[in-house]
């Protein structure tokens, strides 16, 4: 654990087992406690185990990638190195989705050492205010989200009909509330103007 902390990923939380499909998820900081909400929800409603990952520093995973391409690009001729997150996240079944607090594109920063799709979600934009409830909701980065997410993946490989992700977004409740925060957004908006 003490190693996957410092290069910037470890397994914080494996999966339930006996599930019939499997899924990794990706936290960091305070959005931590939103993705094993969504992980104990999927082996709940949906009988899909998933791994929690603690990603302490996707710039860290980064910088080890970058090392790794340089030292094979210079050394063809020696075995290649394998990027970190590459050796943890490769392996491993079913989608990855990386849920942040942070825009989306620091959790890219990951996408191209990997070999298989990955989900990003996070707080692209700017000029809101309101709770952190109602902003992660909005930005799509809370439990219902990240479940949402899953599930969607799943639909895109065949592995669960399209209607189960229907029927996940309503029982959810996640069109509801987004009108409200696009509604409280718009009379902030206004204020803001008068």
């Amino acid at each position: 654990c003490r190693d996957g902390i410092l290069k910037g990923l470890y397994a914080a939380k494996p999966a339930k087992t006996g599930t019939r499909l499997s899924a990794q998820l990706l936290g960091s900081g305070s959005i931590m406690v939103q993705v094993l909400e969504a992980q104990a929800y999927l082996a709940e409603h949906y009988d899909i185990g998933a791994t929690v990952w603690s990603v302490t520093s996707y710039v860290e995973l980064h910088r080890d990638a970058l090392e790794c391409q340089e030292f094979n690009l210079e050394n063809p001729s020696l075995e290649p190195k394998t990027p970190y997150v590459s050796e943890c996240l490769d392996s491993t079944e079913g989608p990855i989705v990386a849920a942040s607090d942070f825009v989306r594109s620091l959790s890219d920063l990951i996408r191209p050492h990997l070999t298989k799709n990955m989900i990003s979600l996070g707080t692209d934009g700017f000029g809101l205010s309101d709770t952190r409830e109602d902003l992660r909701h909005f930005f799509k980065v809370d439990t219902k989200h990240i479940v949402a997410a899953v599930l969607s993946a799943f639909v895109t490989t065949g592995e669960i009909p399209p209607e189960q992700y229907s029927d996940a977004r309503k029982n959810t409740g996640i069109a509801r509330a987004k009108r409200k925060s696009l509604i409280l957004i718009s009379i902030c908006e206004l204020l803001a103007v008068t």
